[in-house]
Protein backbone atom coordinates (compact mmCIF):
# COMPACT_ATOMS: atom_id res chain seq x y z
CA UNK A 1 0.00 0.00 0.00
CA UNK A 2 1.28 3.44 -0.89
CA UNK A 3 0.69 6.41 1.38
CA UNK A 4 -0.33 9.66 -0.29
CA UNK A 5 -0.27 12.80 1.84
CA UNK A 6 -2.11 15.77 0.36
CA UNK A 7 -0.22 18.49 2.14
CA UNK A 8 -1.41 22.04 2.72
CA UNK A 9 1.61 24.35 2.54
CA UNK A 10 -0.06 27.61 3.52
CA UNK A 11 1.29 30.64 1.68
CA UNK A 12 3.97 28.55 -0.04
CA UNK A 13 6.91 29.63 2.10
CA UNK A 14 8.80 27.69 4.77
CA UNK A 15 7.78 30.29 7.35
CA UNK A 16 4.12 29.21 7.11
CA UNK A 17 4.61 25.44 6.97
CA UNK A 18 3.22 23.48 9.91
CA UNK A 19 5.47 20.93 11.62
CA UNK A 20 3.33 18.08 10.23
CA UNK A 21 3.57 19.45 6.66
CA UNK A 22 7.36 19.80 6.95
CA UNK A 23 7.61 16.21 8.12
CA UNK A 24 5.45 14.94 5.24
CA UNK A 25 7.65 16.70 2.67
CA UNK A 26 10.84 15.47 4.34
CA UNK A 27 9.69 11.82 4.35
CA UNK A 28 8.19 11.68 0.85
CA UNK A 29 9.89 9.48 -1.76
CA UNK A 30 8.09 11.37 -4.54
CA UNK A 31 6.69 14.89 -4.50
CA UNK A 32 4.06 15.65 -7.15
CA UNK A 33 3.74 19.36 -7.91
CA UNK A 34 1.29 21.03 -10.24
CA UNK A 35 2.98 23.33 -12.72
CA UNK A 36 0.97 26.35 -11.47
CA UNK A 37 1.94 25.75 -7.84
CA UNK A 38 5.60 25.14 -8.72
CA UNK A 39 5.83 28.63 -10.20
CA UNK A 40 4.62 30.16 -6.95
CA UNK A 41 6.67 28.21 -4.41
CA UNK A 42 9.36 29.92 -2.38
CA UNK A 43 12.75 28.33 -3.17
CA UNK A 44 13.44 28.14 0.56
CA UNK A 45 11.10 25.14 0.62
CA UNK A 46 13.92 23.17 -1.02
CA UNK A 47 15.47 22.84 2.43
CA UNK A 48 12.34 21.06 3.64
CA UNK A 49 12.03 18.56 0.80
CA UNK A 50 13.57 15.10 0.99
CA UNK A 51 16.79 15.47 -1.10
CA UNK A 52 16.38 11.92 -2.41
CA UNK A 53 12.76 12.41 -3.45
CA UNK A 54 11.68 12.40 -7.08
CA UNK A 55 10.14 15.76 -8.00
CA UNK A 56 7.39 15.37 -10.60
CA UNK A 57 5.76 18.36 -12.31
CA UNK A 58 2.42 17.84 -14.03
CA UNK A 59 -0.88 19.48 -14.86
CA UNK A 60 -3.73 19.51 -12.36
CA UNK A 61 -5.66 17.02 -14.48
CA UNK A 62 -2.71 14.60 -14.43
CA UNK A 63 -2.05 14.42 -10.68
CA UNK A 64 -4.34 11.45 -9.93
CA UNK A 65 -2.96 9.43 -12.84
CA UNK A 66 0.62 10.14 -11.75
CA UNK A 67 -0.17 8.92 -8.23
CA UNK A 68 -1.51 5.63 -9.61
CA UNK A 69 1.49 5.17 -11.91
CA UNK A 70 4.10 6.03 -9.27
CA UNK A 71 6.21 3.23 -7.81
CA UNK A 72 6.98 5.26 -4.66
CA UNK A 73 5.41 4.04 -1.41
CA UNK A 74 5.32 7.51 0.17
CA UNK A 75 4.04 10.40 -1.92
CA UNK A 76 3.39 14.03 -1.00
CA UNK A 77 1.12 16.27 -3.07
CA UNK A 78 1.61 19.87 -1.92
CA UNK A 79 -1.43 22.15 -2.29
CA UNK A 80 -1.61 25.79 -1.36
CA UNK A 81 -3.46 26.90 1.75
CA UNK A 82 -6.00 24.76 3.55
CA UNK A 83 -6.77 21.30 2.10
CA UNK A 84 -10.47 21.76 2.89
CA UNK A 85 -10.92 25.27 1.48
CA UNK A 86 -11.50 25.42 -2.32
CA UNK A 87 -8.50 23.15 -2.58
CA UNK A 88 -6.82 21.03 -5.21
CA UNK A 89 -7.24 18.19 -2.70
CA UNK A 90 -10.87 17.77 -3.79
CA UNK A 91 -9.86 17.44 -7.45
CA UNK A 92 -7.15 14.89 -6.62
CA UNK A 93 -9.45 12.84 -4.38
CA UNK A 94 -12.23 12.72 -6.97
CA UNK A 95 -9.69 11.85 -9.66
CA UNK A 96 -8.42 8.88 -7.65
CA UNK A 97 -11.97 7.71 -6.94
CA UNK A 98 -12.84 7.89 -10.63
CA UNK A 99 -9.74 5.95 -11.71
CA UNK A 100 -10.39 3.27 -9.08
CA UNK A 101 -14.03 2.91 -10.18
CA UNK A 102 -12.97 2.60 -13.81
CA UNK A 103 -10.41 -0.05 -12.90
CA UNK A 104 -12.98 -2.02 -10.89
CA UNK A 105 -15.45 -1.86 -13.80
CA UNK A 106 -13.04 -3.60 -16.13
CA UNK A 107 -11.03 -5.68 -13.65
CA UNK A 108 -12.53 -8.95 -14.89
CA UNK A 109 -10.60 -8.48 -18.13
CA UNK A 110 -7.52 -6.82 -16.59
CA UNK A 111 -4.19 -8.45 -17.35
CA UNK A 112 -0.55 -7.56 -16.77
CA UNK A 113 2.21 -7.85 -14.28
CA UNK A 114 0.63 -5.31 -11.91
CA UNK A 115 -2.73 -7.05 -11.81
CA UNK A 116 -3.28 -9.80 -9.29
CA UNK A 117 -5.74 -12.72 -9.14
CA UNK A 118 -9.32 -11.82 -10.00
CA UNK A 119 -8.25 -8.60 -11.65
CA UNK A 120 -7.10 -6.89 -8.41
CA UNK A 121 -4.94 -3.85 -9.23
CA UNK A 122 -2.44 -3.10 -6.46
CA UNK A 123 -1.78 0.38 -7.84
CA UNK A 124 -5.15 1.53 -6.45
CA UNK A 125 -4.34 0.34 -2.94
CA UNK A 126 -3.78 3.82 -1.52
CA UNK A 127 -3.92 5.30 1.96
CA UNK A 128 -4.90 8.95 1.64
CA UNK A 129 -3.95 11.40 4.37
CA UNK A 130 -4.78 15.11 4.52
CA UNK A 131 -2.45 17.55 6.26
CA UNK A 132 -3.94 20.96 6.75
CA UNK A 133 -2.23 24.29 6.20
CA UNK A 134 -2.92 27.95 6.85
CA UNK A 135 -5.57 29.26 4.46
CA UNK A 136 -5.23 32.58 2.69
CA UNK A 137 -8.49 33.61 4.33
CA UNK A 138 -7.25 33.06 7.88
CA UNK A 139 -3.96 34.79 7.09
CA UNK A 140 -5.65 37.73 5.33
CA UNK A 141 -8.21 38.46 8.05
CA UNK A 142 -5.50 38.31 10.73
CA UNK A 143 -3.45 40.79 8.68
CA UNK A 144 -6.29 43.32 8.43
CA UNK A 145 -7.42 42.75 12.02
CA UNK A 146 -10.90 41.52 11.19
CA UNK A 147 -13.02 38.38 11.64
CA UNK A 148 -14.47 36.11 8.99
CA UNK A 149 -17.18 34.27 10.94
CA UNK A 150 -19.75 36.78 9.67
CA UNK A 151 -18.60 36.81 6.03
CA UNK A 152 -20.10 35.15 2.96
CA UNK A 153 -17.27 33.04 1.55
CA UNK A 154 -16.92 32.41 -2.18
CA UNK A 155 -14.44 31.53 -4.89
CA UNK A 156 -14.37 33.38 -8.19
CA UNK A 157 -11.26 31.51 -9.34
CA UNK A 158 -12.19 29.31 -12.27
CA UNK A 159 -15.88 29.73 -11.51
CA UNK A 160 -18.80 31.78 -12.83
CA UNK A 161 -19.60 33.17 -9.39
CA UNK A 162 -21.77 36.31 -9.53
CA UNK A 163 -19.95 38.74 -7.26
CA UNK A 164 -22.60 41.38 -8.01
CA UNK A 165 -25.28 39.11 -6.56
CA UNK A 166 -23.23 38.21 -3.47
CA UNK A 167 -22.38 41.86 -2.85
CA UNK A 168 -26.02 42.94 -3.28
CA UNK A 169 -27.27 40.70 -0.46
CA UNK A 170 -24.33 40.32 1.94
CA UNK A 171 -22.70 43.00 4.07
CA UNK A 172 -19.39 41.18 4.03
CA UNK A 173 -18.07 38.95 1.19
CA UNK A 174 -14.68 37.26 1.09
CA UNK A 175 -13.63 35.91 -2.30
CA UNK A 176 -10.72 34.09 -3.89
CA UNK A 177 -9.97 35.47 -7.34
CA UNK A 178 -8.08 34.40 -10.42
CA UNK A 179 -8.41 33.40 -14.05
CA UNK A 180 -10.96 35.56 -15.83
CA UNK A 181 -12.22 36.97 -12.54
CA UNK A 182 -9.33 39.03 -11.22
CA UNK A 183 -9.84 41.66 -8.54
CA UNK A 184 -9.86 44.63 -10.92
CA UNK A 185 -12.32 42.97 -13.32
CA UNK A 186 -14.67 42.10 -10.46
CA UNK A 187 -14.52 45.67 -9.16
CA UNK A 188 -15.20 46.98 -12.65
CA UNK A 189 -18.29 44.81 -12.82
CA UNK A 190 -19.43 46.00 -9.39
CA UNK A 191 -19.01 49.64 -10.41
CA UNK A 192 -20.90 49.14 -13.68
CA UNK A 193 -23.76 47.48 -11.81
CA UNK A 194 -24.12 50.46 -9.45
CA UNK A 195 -22.05 49.12 -6.55
CA UNK A 196 -18.98 51.29 -7.08
CA UNK A 197 -19.37 52.72 -3.56
CA UNK A 198 -18.72 49.45 -1.66
CA UNK A 199 -15.43 49.12 0.24
CA UNK A 200 -12.92 46.59 -1.10
CA UNK A 201 -9.77 45.36 0.65
CA UNK A 202 -7.36 43.27 -1.41
CA UNK A 203 -4.55 40.92 -0.38
CA UNK A 204 -2.03 40.04 -3.11
CA UNK A 205 1.03 37.74 -2.91
CA UNK A 206 0.18 36.95 0.70
CA UNK A 207 3.07 35.78 2.84
CA UNK A 208 5.73 36.73 0.31
CA UNK A 209 8.16 39.66 0.08
CA UNK A 210 5.87 41.18 -2.56
CA UNK A 211 2.80 41.09 -0.31
CA UNK A 212 0.43 43.97 -0.97
CA UNK A 213 -2.67 45.08 0.96
CA UNK A 214 -4.85 47.71 -0.73
CA UNK A 215 -8.17 49.21 0.32
CA UNK A 216 -10.59 51.58 -1.40
CA UNK A 217 -13.97 51.78 -3.09
CA UNK A 218 -14.79 49.29 -5.83
CA UNK A 219 -14.61 52.13 -8.35
CA UNK A 220 -11.08 53.03 -7.15
CA UNK A 221 -9.81 49.42 -7.00
CA UNK A 222 -11.11 48.83 -10.54
CA UNK A 223 -8.32 51.13 -11.78
CA UNK A 224 -5.52 49.05 -10.18
CA UNK A 225 -4.13 45.89 -11.83
CA UNK A 226 -3.81 42.76 -9.68
CA UNK A 227 -2.25 39.36 -10.26
CA UNK A 228 -3.89 35.94 -10.20
CA UNK A 229 -4.95 34.35 -6.91
CA UNK A 230 -5.36 37.56 -4.93
CA UNK A 231 -8.08 37.61 -2.29
CA UNK A 232 -10.60 40.34 -1.60
CA UNK A 233 -13.02 41.47 1.08
CA UNK A 234 -16.09 43.41 -0.10
CA UNK A 235 -18.10 45.35 2.48
CA UNK A 236 -21.56 46.67 1.61
CA UNK A 237 -23.27 48.37 4.58
CA UNK A 238 -26.41 48.84 2.48
CA UNK A 239 -26.80 45.18 1.46
CA UNK A 240 -30.43 44.18 0.87
CA UNK A 241 -32.12 41.42 2.87
CA UNK A 242 -32.84 38.75 0.27
CA UNK A 243 -35.36 37.02 2.56
CA UNK A 244 -37.59 40.08 2.89
CA UNK A 245 -40.74 40.18 0.74
CA UNK A 246 -41.31 43.42 -1.14
CA UNK A 247 -44.56 45.39 -0.97
CA UNK A 248 -46.09 47.35 -3.81
CA UNK A 249 -45.14 50.52 -1.94
CA UNK A 250 -41.46 49.59 -2.33
CA UNK A 251 -41.68 50.19 -6.08
CA UNK A 252 -42.08 53.23 -8.25
CA UNK A 253 -44.57 52.47 -11.05
CA UNK A 254 -45.63 55.74 -12.77
CA UNK A 255 -48.04 54.69 -15.55
CA UNK A 256 -46.47 51.28 -16.17
CA UNK A 257 -48.64 48.24 -15.26
CA UNK A 258 -47.35 46.35 -12.22
CA UNK A 259 -48.03 42.83 -10.96
CA UNK A 260 -49.74 43.23 -7.58
CA UNK A 261 -47.87 41.92 -4.56
CA UNK A 262 -50.19 38.95 -3.81
CA UNK A 263 -49.96 37.69 -7.41
CA UNK A 264 -46.21 38.39 -7.44
CA UNK A 265 -45.59 36.38 -4.29
CA UNK A 266 -47.59 33.37 -5.53
CA UNK A 267 -45.98 33.48 -8.99
CA UNK A 268 -42.43 33.60 -7.61
CA UNK A 269 -43.22 30.87 -5.09
CA UNK A 270 -44.50 28.66 -7.96
CA UNK A 271 -41.13 29.07 -9.71
CA UNK A 272 -39.29 27.60 -6.72
CA UNK A 273 -36.15 29.66 -7.38
CA UNK A 274 -32.94 28.45 -5.70
CA UNK A 275 -30.06 30.81 -4.86
CA UNK A 276 -27.85 29.59 -7.72
CA UNK A 277 -30.59 29.45 -10.40
CA UNK A 278 -30.29 31.37 -13.66
CA UNK A 279 -33.61 33.14 -14.21
CA UNK A 280 -35.37 34.83 -17.14
CA UNK A 281 -38.01 37.56 -16.89
CA UNK A 282 -39.79 38.30 -20.16
CA UNK A 283 -41.91 41.43 -20.17
CA UNK A 284 -40.43 42.91 -17.00
CA UNK A 285 -42.75 45.95 -16.64
CA UNK A 286 -41.79 47.95 -13.55
CA UNK A 287 -39.38 45.24 -12.44
CA UNK A 288 -41.41 44.20 -9.39
CA UNK A 289 -41.33 40.48 -10.30
CA UNK A 290 -37.78 40.84 -11.67
CA UNK A 291 -36.50 42.15 -8.36
CA UNK A 292 -38.49 39.64 -6.29
CA UNK A 293 -36.88 36.87 -8.35
CA UNK A 294 -33.43 38.48 -8.13
CA UNK A 295 -33.65 38.27 -4.34
CA UNK A 296 -34.45 34.57 -4.54
CA UNK A 297 -31.59 34.03 -7.03
CA UNK A 298 -29.28 35.75 -4.54
CA UNK A 299 -26.13 34.00 -5.79
CA UNK A 300 -26.90 34.25 -9.49
CA UNK A 301 -28.56 36.57 -12.04
CA UNK A 302 -31.90 37.45 -13.58
CA UNK A 303 -31.92 38.24 -17.29
CA UNK A 304 -34.82 40.58 -17.98
CA UNK A 305 -36.22 42.08 -21.18
CA UNK A 306 -38.76 44.88 -21.59
CA UNK A 307 -39.76 46.76 -24.73
CA UNK A 308 -41.12 49.95 -23.06
CA UNK A 309 -38.32 52.56 -22.63
CA UNK A 310 -40.23 54.21 -19.76
CA UNK A 311 -40.44 50.87 -17.98
CA UNK A 312 -36.70 50.28 -18.49
CA UNK A 313 -35.93 53.47 -16.60
CA UNK A 314 -38.36 52.47 -13.84
CA UNK A 315 -36.67 49.09 -13.46
CA UNK A 316 -33.27 50.75 -13.06
CA UNK A 317 -34.67 53.10 -10.40
CA UNK A 318 -36.35 50.22 -8.57
CA UNK A 319 -33.16 48.14 -8.68
CA UNK A 320 -31.25 50.94 -6.98
CA UNK A 321 -34.04 51.64 -4.47
CA UNK A 322 -34.24 48.00 -3.39
CA UNK A 323 -30.50 47.25 -3.61
CA UNK A 324 -31.03 44.43 -6.11
CA UNK A 325 -28.27 44.73 -8.71
CA UNK A 326 -27.99 41.13 -9.96
CA UNK A 327 -30.18 41.87 -12.99
CA UNK A 328 -29.03 41.99 -16.61
CA UNK A 329 -31.54 44.31 -18.28
CA UNK A 330 -32.26 44.44 -22.02
CA UNK A 331 -34.56 46.75 -23.96
CA UNK A 332 -36.43 45.13 -26.83
CA UNK A 333 -39.23 42.85 -27.90
CA UNK A 334 -38.63 39.21 -26.97
CA UNK A 335 -37.24 36.93 -28.27
CA UNK A 336 -34.95 39.45 -30.03
CA UNK A 337 -31.86 40.06 -27.91
CA UNK A 338 -32.22 36.82 -25.93
CA UNK A 339 -29.94 34.73 -28.14
CA UNK A 340 -26.81 35.44 -26.07
CA UNK A 341 -28.43 34.75 -22.70
CA UNK A 342 -27.13 31.74 -20.74
CA UNK A 343 -29.26 28.63 -20.28
CA UNK A 344 -32.04 29.23 -17.72
CA UNK A 345 -33.26 27.18 -14.77
CA UNK A 346 -36.42 29.24 -14.22
CA UNK A 347 -38.46 31.34 -16.66
CA UNK A 348 -41.17 33.90 -15.90
CA UNK A 349 -43.28 35.42 -18.68
CA UNK A 350 -45.31 38.46 -17.71
CA UNK A 351 -45.86 39.61 -21.29
CA UNK A 352 -45.00 37.98 -24.61
CA UNK A 353 -46.26 40.67 -27.04
CA UNK A 354 -47.82 37.96 -29.20
CA UNK A 355 -44.54 36.04 -29.53
CA UNK A 356 -45.16 33.26 -27.00
CA UNK A 357 -44.32 30.36 -29.32
CA UNK A 358 -41.14 32.01 -30.68
CA UNK A 359 -39.99 32.88 -27.16
CA UNK A 360 -40.50 29.35 -25.85
CA UNK A 361 -38.88 27.77 -28.91
CA UNK A 362 -35.75 29.88 -28.39
CA UNK A 363 -35.57 28.98 -24.69
CA UNK A 364 -36.05 25.28 -25.47
CA UNK A 365 -33.20 25.45 -28.01
CA UNK A 366 -30.88 26.55 -25.17
CA UNK A 367 -32.05 23.94 -22.69
CA UNK A 368 -29.92 20.92 -21.80
CA UNK A 369 -31.15 20.38 -18.24
CA UNK A 370 -34.79 21.53 -18.40
CA UNK A 371 -36.49 24.50 -16.76
CA UNK A 372 -39.62 25.55 -14.90
CA UNK A 373 -41.97 28.07 -16.46
CA UNK A 374 -44.50 30.40 -14.86
CA UNK A 375 -46.71 32.66 -16.97
CA UNK A 376 -49.17 35.32 -15.87
CA UNK A 377 -52.05 36.55 -18.03
CA UNK A 378 -55.32 38.40 -17.55
CA UNK A 379 -56.89 37.50 -20.91
CA UNK A 380 -58.69 34.35 -22.00
CA UNK A 381 -57.03 34.62 -25.41
CA UNK A 382 -53.52 34.27 -23.95
CA UNK A 383 -54.72 31.50 -21.63
CA UNK A 384 -56.08 29.57 -24.63
CA UNK A 385 -52.87 30.16 -26.61
CA UNK A 386 -50.72 28.99 -23.70
CA UNK A 387 -52.79 25.81 -23.31
CA UNK A 388 -52.17 24.92 -26.95
CA UNK A 389 -48.52 25.96 -27.22
CA UNK A 390 -47.37 24.24 -24.02
CA UNK A 391 -48.93 21.00 -25.16
CA UNK A 392 -47.44 21.19 -28.65
CA UNK A 393 -43.93 21.99 -27.37
CA UNK A 394 -43.82 19.09 -24.92
CA UNK A 395 -44.21 20.82 -21.55
CA UNK A 396 -45.24 18.62 -18.63
CA UNK A 397 -47.10 19.02 -15.32
CA UNK A 398 -49.04 22.03 -16.63
CA UNK A 399 -51.22 23.75 -14.03
CA UNK A 400 -53.68 26.58 -14.68
CA UNK A 401 -54.62 28.65 -11.65
CA UNK A 402 -57.13 31.52 -11.50
CA UNK A 403 -56.55 33.97 -8.65
CA UNK A 404 -59.04 36.64 -7.58
CA UNK A 405 -57.95 38.86 -4.70
CA UNK A 406 -59.71 41.58 -2.76
CA UNK A 407 -58.04 44.03 -0.40
CA UNK A 408 -59.57 46.25 2.28
CA UNK A 409 -59.74 49.95 1.53
CA UNK A 410 -60.95 52.80 3.71
CA UNK A 411 -64.14 54.41 2.34
CA UNK A 412 -65.33 57.13 4.68
CA UNK A 413 -65.78 55.51 8.08
CA UNK A 414 -66.01 52.00 6.60
CA UNK A 415 -63.55 49.41 5.33
CA UNK A 416 -64.57 48.02 1.95
CA UNK A 417 -63.14 44.96 0.21
CA UNK A 418 -62.06 46.13 -3.25
CA UNK A 419 -61.58 43.33 -5.77
CA UNK A 420 -58.82 43.19 -8.39
CA UNK A 421 -59.16 41.65 -11.83
CA UNK A 422 -58.62 37.87 -11.84
CA UNK A 423 -55.18 36.70 -12.96
CA UNK A 424 -54.30 33.34 -14.49
CA UNK A 425 -51.04 31.80 -13.23
CA UNK A 426 -49.76 29.03 -15.49
CA UNK A 427 -47.03 26.68 -14.27
CA UNK A 428 -45.29 24.00 -16.36
CA UNK A 429 -42.03 22.04 -16.56
CA UNK A 430 -39.92 21.51 -19.64
CA UNK A 431 -37.90 18.34 -19.20
CA UNK A 432 -36.94 17.67 -22.80
CA UNK A 433 -34.08 15.18 -23.02
CA UNK A 434 -33.65 15.35 -19.24
CA UNK A 435 -36.56 12.93 -18.75
CA UNK A 436 -39.19 12.82 -16.08
CA UNK A 437 -36.93 13.82 -13.23
CA UNK A 438 -36.30 17.29 -11.86
CA UNK A 439 -37.64 20.07 -14.04
CA UNK A 440 -34.43 22.01 -13.76
CA UNK A 441 -31.07 21.14 -12.24
CA UNK A 442 -28.15 23.29 -11.27
CA UNK A 443 -25.23 23.51 -13.67
CA UNK A 444 -22.23 21.58 -12.41
CA UNK A 445 -19.86 23.98 -10.67
CA UNK A 446 -16.28 24.13 -11.84
CA UNK A 447 -13.57 23.35 -9.37
CA UNK A 448 -10.69 25.63 -8.66
CA UNK A 449 -7.25 24.38 -9.58
CA UNK A 450 -5.56 26.04 -6.62
CA UNK A 451 -6.36 26.00 -2.92
CA UNK A 452 -6.18 29.02 -0.65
Amino acid sequence: MKTVRITGIGMGTEEFLTKEASQALAEAREIILTDTLARRLDLSLDKTLNPDAVITLCKVSEVATRIIESSADNIAVPVSGDVGFFSLSRTVTKGLQKLKAEAQACRSSAVGAETGPGGYDARHDIKLEYINGISSMAYFFAKIGSSYDDAKIASAHGRSTSMVALTSYNKKVFALTGGDQKVHSICRELAEAGLGYVTVTVGENLGSEDERLVSGSAAEIAEIEFENLAVMLIENPHAADSSQMLRDSDFERAKVPMTKEEIRWISVAKLGIRPSDMVYDIGAGTGSVTIEMARKACESRVYAIERNPEAIELIRKNMAATGSYNIELSEGRAPEGMESWPEPDRVFIGGSSGNLRQILELIISKSTRGFRLVMNTVTLETLTEAFAVLGELGFENAEYLSISAAKSQKVGSYNMMIGANPVYIITADYCGAVGAGSAAGNAAGGSSAAGH
